[in-house]
C-alpha cells in the first residue's frame, strides 16, 4: 500500500495510507503489527502518547472523487487497547489534526476553509468553544503545522501565503534556542588584468581538463592505503584463548567494541610537520614543540629516546642536579616519584624508616623506603630508580584492589589516550595508602617488641603521622557514643561560591572546618537495633607531627572557589600561616603553628597525557648534610628533572595547566629526636637464611668479614624479562625503542677477589619471585629455566631480593673494591648505590674513547687465551674472567709509563684485532 503520512510514538511507526487505512509497524524491524480501518481516504492524523486520532473522507454512493466527503467526526483510537473509543464530532469540516500538548493534551482541529479550534481530547464541543477563522482571502489551507514549543501556528494557503498564530506577540519557537551558525562567506576572487605583463601564469587558474595531464600519476601508484592499526599487546595474545584457530580475550574496558583506536605519533618522533606546524611568537618557545609551548618547559613531562649503547643517559645529564638524584619515570607504577621526593625530605620519617630493618618479612614498604632514602642520601647526582619498592608495592593486594596498580602497556595508554586515569585522585589516594602503610607496620612492630621498645617504631607509630581523633555520635533518642580513631591526612571542604567578597577566606577557616567537621545523617542504633537520626561530631584529640591536605578539586564548584582565591590573594598579597589548638587547652604548649612544606601538582597536558610535580622547601639540615651551607631553598621535582624555583610559584597554580593535589606542612618549631641511620647488625657470616639444597658456594667465615676498606670481590648478575620492549618499525626499516624492557635480577653472584680461596663464589643466590616472567634469557642468564625461581619446585639456592641486596649492601657500606663487567646495568636492575671509588668496571677500562664497548667473551679470549661463554652465560666463570681481567690490567699499568703505552698501544692493537675478526671469537 502506498503511505502518504508518517507519524511517530514510542511503540509504533504509524502508517497513513490513500486506502483510508493507518498501519502499525515495528519501528525496528518494519514489521507489520496491526491495522486500523478509519476513513475511506485519509486526510490526516496524529499520535501523541496511547492516542491516535484521524480525520478523512466517506465513500458516498458511486465510486467517482467527487462523491466523497469529508466525515464531521474526529475518530479517536487507544494504541494500548488497540481499539475505537468514542469520536468526537466536529463543527468544522476538520482537514488537519495536530496534537498541542502542554500542560493538558490539546487537539488543534482545521478545516480548509481556515477555520480552526482547539479541543481537549476527551471533551465536546459546546456553543461556547471558540472558532477561530483565518483570512485566507479566497484561497483555501493545504498544510498547517506548530512549532515545537507549542507557541505558534502555521497555515500554509494555496495562493502561497504562510499564516502565522501565536497567543503571545513575542512566541518561541523552539525550546532551546540558539543562533544558527552560518558558514563563512568566501572572499571574491582579485580581478586579474589580462593585459598586464607582470602578471604570472600561475595567477590564472586551470581549465578543467577532460584529457589525462601529463603530471597524472598512474593508477597503479595511486592505490589507497589504510592507516595500520597498533600492535596488539603481547601480554593479550600470551594470555587469550585460542580456539579452532581464533583467539578471544576480554575487553579490558578500555576501547569500544568493533573499534581500533590508532596510535599517535609520539611527541618526541621527528616528525617535521609536527616541528614545522607552527612557529611561537615567543622566542621561548621556538626549537621546542609548538603544542607544549604553553605550558612551562621545567613543568613539562620529560621524555627522551632509547638505544642499545645506553645513549639515554647522555640525554639525562642536561637535567642533572648537582645535589639531588632525580627518579627515573618510564617503569611501571612510576607516577608516585614526587611523593618519594617529598616523603625523602621529611627528615623524622627519613631517618626513621632508614634504620628499621626486617629481614625475616619479604615485602615491607617501610624498609624498601628505607633503601631507596639511603641511594638518595649516597647519590648527589644522576638518576635513580624506585624498581624494587615498586615491586613491593604492586605485590601488596590492597594496593591491586584500591586501582593504585598500573599494569597498562604504553600502546594501550596511547589507545585509550588515558582518559580513564586521574594523575591527581590517584597520587592522593597513593598517599593515603603508603601513610597507613607505614604506620600499620611500624605499630605491629612495636606491638612485637615488648622487652625493647624499638625507638622507630615508636617514633613512626605515634602522633608523627596519624593524628588521634575523636567521633562522637548523639542519636536522637538522646543516646551519645564516643570512639577514637586515627586518619592520615584529611580532604579540604571548601565553602560553596558565594558572592564577591573583599578579602579571601582565611586558609587556616577552611582547614580547620574540613578537620574538624559535623555531619547530619542515619545510623544504626545497637540498643533500639534501628536506624536512628544522628548527629556526628570530629574532634581531634592529638595533632600530627605532618599535616597531610589534599586538594579534592573533583568538582567544577571547588575549582571555581579556588581560581577566586587565588586572584584575591594576588590583589591583596596577604600571607598567612595556619594555626591550631588541641581540644581542651589553652596553654601555648599545645599550640602548633604550621608552615607549608611541600606541594604536589597535576600538570595537566592533554598531548602527553599530563604528569605529576612536587615543590618541596629543602631546609638547612640536607643543605648543610649534602653541601655544608646552611639555607633553605625550594625545589621543583619533575621525575630527574630538578631546578631551583622561588616560593610563589609552589604556590601559584594556574588551574588550566597546573592542578593542586596534595599540600603538606609542616611545624615551625619541631623538637623531634631524630635517629642515626643504621644498616642491620653485621652477621657473624654472610651463609643463607636457610640452606638450599644445592650450595655453588663457600660463604664468607668470620674470619674472612671485611674488617678495613678496600676488600676486592667481584659481581655478576644474571636477569630474566618481566614484560617486554616496546619498540617501534618505521617505514625506512629503523627500529626506536618505546619503552625499555623491565628485568629482574635472577641471580647474584659474589666471588673473593683475594686471599687463598680467591675466585672462589661466596654468594651465588638465585632470586625467588613469584611474578610472571615473560623471558627466561636461558642463553644469557646462566641456564635460568621455568621453575628455578620458584621456591616450591626449584632446586636452587634460593633467597629473597631483599636478602641478597643486604648483603651487598654491607659489602659496600665496608667499602668493598666491586670488580665486574658491566656493572652499571646490574647495579641499576639490583637498585643498589654503589659509589664510583668503589666500581672498577672492565668494560671501562678496556675502552677507548668514542669506540664501541667490547665483550667480556673477546676480552677474555685477547688477554687471558681463554674460551668463555660457549654454550651460555655462567654469573660465576663470567665473575671470575672480569676478575682476571682487573688483575691483568693492573700487570699491564703499573706505573705511568705503562699506562701510557697501555692507552696508546695495547688498546690500539686490541680494537684493530677485533675489527678484523668483526669482533667474533676464533
Amino acid at each position: 500500500e502506498t503511505t502518504a503520512i508518517f507519524r511517530k510514538t514510542s511503540r509504533y511507526l504509524c502508517c497513513g495510507g490513500f486506502n483510508g487505512k493507518v498501519m502499525l509497524r515495528d519501528p525496528e524491524s518494519l514489521k507489520l503489527q496491526h491495522t486500523l480501518d478509519a476513513h475511506s481516504g485519509i486526510s490526516d492524523f496524529d499520535a501523541s502518547g496511547h492516542l491516535l486520532v484521524t480525520c478523512g473522507f466517506s465513500q458516498r454512493p458511486g465510486n467517482e472523487p467527487q462523491n466523497w466527503s469529508l466525515d464531521r467526526f474526529v475518530k479517536v483510537y487507544d494504541l494500548r487497547m488497540l481499539r475505537s473509543l468514542t469520536p468526537i464530532q466536529s463543527v468544522v469540516q476538520p482537514s488537519f489534526l495536530r496534537f498541542m500538548s502542554t500542560y493538558t493534551r490539546r487537539m488543534l482541529v482545521v478545516s480548509q476553509s481556515g477555520q480552526f479550534l482547539l479541543l481537549e481530547d476527551n471533551a465536546l464541543v459546546t456553543p461556547s468553544t471558540p472558532i477561530y477563522q483565518a483570512n485566507l482571502l479566497g484561497t483555501t489551507i493545504i498544510n498547517t503545522d506548530t512549532s515545537s514549543s507549542m507557541q505558534a501556528i502555521a497555515f500554509a494557503d494555496s495562493g502561497g501565503l504562510l499564516h502565522l498564530w501565536s497567543a503571545s506577540a513575542t512566541p518561541n519557537f523552539n525550546k532551546f534556542q540558539k543562533e544558527p551558525d552560518f558558514p563563512a562567506m568566501l572572499d571574491p576572487l582579485d580581478p586579474i588584468n589580462i593585459e598586464d605583463e607582470n602578471t604570472p601564469l600561475s595567477i590564472i587558474p586551470m581549465p578543467y581538463c577532460q584529457k589525462s595531464l601529463f603530471s597524472d600519476w598512474p593508477k597503479q601508484q595511486c592505490i589507497p592505503v589504510s592507516r595500520r592499526p597498533p600492535p596488539i599487546d603481547p601480554e593479550l595474545l600470551r594470555t587469550m584463548k585460542v580456539v579452532h584457530g581464533i583467539g578471544y580475550a576480554p575487553n579490558p574496558g578500555s576501547r569500544r567494541r568493533n573499534q581500533v583506536p590508532y596510535k599517535l605519533k609520539d611527541i618526541t618522533s621527528n616528525d617535521c610537520r609536527g616541528k614545522n606546524a607552527a612557529v611561537p611568537e615567543s622566542p621561548l618557545g621556538r626549537d621546542e614543540q609548538p603544542h607544549l609551548y604553553m605550558v612551562p618547559k621545567k613543568y613539562r613531562k620529560v621524555t627522551f629516546k632509547y638505544s642499545k649503547l645506553g645513549e639515554e643517559e647522555n640525554e639525562m645529564i642536561q637535567h642533572y642536579n648537582r645535589t639531588f638524584a632525580g627518579m627515573e619515570a618510564n617503569i611501571p607504577n612510576a607516577y608516585c616519584n614526587c611523593m618519594l621526593q617529598v616523603l625523602y625530605f621529611i627528615e623524622p620519617l627519613r631517618c626513621g624508616l632508614q634504620s628499621h630493618h626486617n629481614l625475616n618479612k619479604e615485602i615491607d614498604l617501610s624498609e624498601e623506603l628505607g633503601f631507596l632514602f639511603h641511594m638518595q642520601d649516597c647519590a648527589t647526582s644522576g638518576v635513580l630508580q624506585a624498581s624494587n619498592f615498586l615491586r613491593a608495592f604492586r605485590t601488596i593486594p590492597e594496593a591491586t584492589a584500591l586501582g593504585l596498580v598500573q599494569n597498562s602497556s604504553k600502546s594501550e595508554q596511547m589507545a585509550t589516550g588515558g582518559a580513564n586515569t586521574n594523575l591527581g585522585h590517584l597520587i592522593q589516594n597513593w598517599a593515603r595508602f603508603i601513610l597507613q602503610q607505614i604506620h600499620t607496620v611500624n605499630y605491629d612492630s612495636l606491638l612485637q617488641k615488648n622487652t625493647n621498645k624499638h625507638f622507630v617504631c615508636v617514633l613512626l607509630s605515634n602522633d608523627c603521622l596519624a593524628p588521634k581523633w575523636e567521633i562522637e555520635t548523639l542519636f536522637r533518642n538522646g543516646r551519645t557514643t564516643t570512639r577514637k580513631t586515627t586518619q592520615f591526612l584529611f580532604n579540604l571542604n571548601f565553602p560553596p561560591l558565594a558572592k564577591p567578597a573583599p578579602t579571601p577566606v582565611p586558609f587556616s577557616s577552611i582547614v580547620k572546618q574540613s578537620i574538624c567537621s559535623q555531619v547530619n545523617t542515619k545510623s544504626w542504633d545497637a540498643v533500639t537495633e534501628t536506624y536512628q537520626p544522628m548527629v556526628q561530631t570530629k574532634k581531634m584529640t592529638l595533632l600530627p607531627d605532618i599535616l597531610v591536605l589534599n586538594c579534592s578539586l573533583l568538582r567544577e564548584e571547588d575549582m571555581q572557589f579556588w581560581k577566586k582565591q587565588m586572584e584575591q590573594k594576588a590583589a591583596s598579597d596577604s600571607q598567612q600561616r595556619a594555626s591550631f589548638k588541641e581540644r581542651g587547652t589553652t596553654s601555648d604548649a599545645w599550640y602548633i603553628e604550621y608552615e607549608l612544606f611541600a606541594t604536589v601538582a597535576h600538570i595537566d597536558d592533554p598531548r602527553t597525557g599530563g604528569n605529576l610535580v612536587a615543590h618541596v622547601n629543602v631546609g638547612e639540615k640536607y643543605h648543610q648534610r649534602k653541601e655544608g651551607v646552611t639555607h633553605t631553598q625550594w625545589y621543583l621535582f619533575n621525575d630527574f628533572q630538578i631546578s631551583a624555583v622561588d616560593k610563589e610559584d609552589s604556590v601559584t597554580f594556574d588551574l588550566k595547566w597546573k592542578i593542586p593535589c596534595i599540600l603538606i606542612d609542616f611545624p615551625l618549631t619541631s623538637d623531634i629526636l631524630l635517629p642515626t641511620p643504621s644498616i642491620s647488625k653485621r652477621r657473624r657470616n654472610l651463609e643463607p637464611m636457610s640452606p638450599g639444597s644445592s650450595m655453588t658456594f663457600t660463604p664468607l667465615m668470620p674470619d674472612e668479614l671485611p674488617t678495613c676498606e678496600g676488600v676486592l670481590v667481584a659481581l655478576d648478575a644474571e636477569f630474566v624479562t618481566l614484560k617486554a620492549e616496546e619498540a617501534e618499525l618505521h617505514s625506512d626499516g629503523t627500529r626506536s625503542t618505546i619503552k625499555p624492557s623491565h628485568l629482574l635480577a635472577a641471580r647474584i653472584t659474589v666471588v673473593r677477589g683475594e686471599g687463598a680461596n680467591e675466585g672462589v663464589p661466596f654468594i651465588d643466590d638465585y632470586i625467588s619471585t613469584q611474578e610472571q616472567v615473560v623471558d627466561y634469557l636461558t642463553k644469557f642468564s646462566g641456564g635460568i629455566k621455568p621453575g628455578d625461581l620458584d621456591a616450591s619446585v626449584s632446586s636452587k639456592h634460593l633467597a629473597t631480593l631483599k636478602l641478597t641486596y643486604c648483603k651487598l649492601r654491607y659489602l659496600i657500606q665496608c667499602g668493598c673494591i666491586i670488580v665486574g663487567h658491566g656493572l652499571s646495568k646490574d647495579f641499576k636492575v639490583i637498585n643498589i648505590y654503589v659509589p664510583e671509588k668503589q666500581i672498577r668496571d672492565t668494560v671501562h677500562l678496556f675502552h677507548m674513547p668514542r669506540k664501541r664497548f667490547i665483550s667480556l667473551r673477546f676480552l677474555s679470549w685477547y688477554f687471558l687465551c681463554e674460551k668463555i661463554q660457549k654454550d651460555m652465560h655462567d654469573s660465576i666463570e663470567d665473575a671470575r674472567t672480569a676478575l682476571k681481567l682487573y688483575k691483568k690490567y693492573l700487570e699491564l699499568t703499573k706505573d705511568e709509563t705503562e699506562m701510557t703505552d697501555f692507552r696508546q698501544n695495547v688498546l690500539k692493537q686490541l680494537y684493530a684485532e677485533g675489527r678484523r675478526l668483526e669482533w667474533k671469537v676464533p
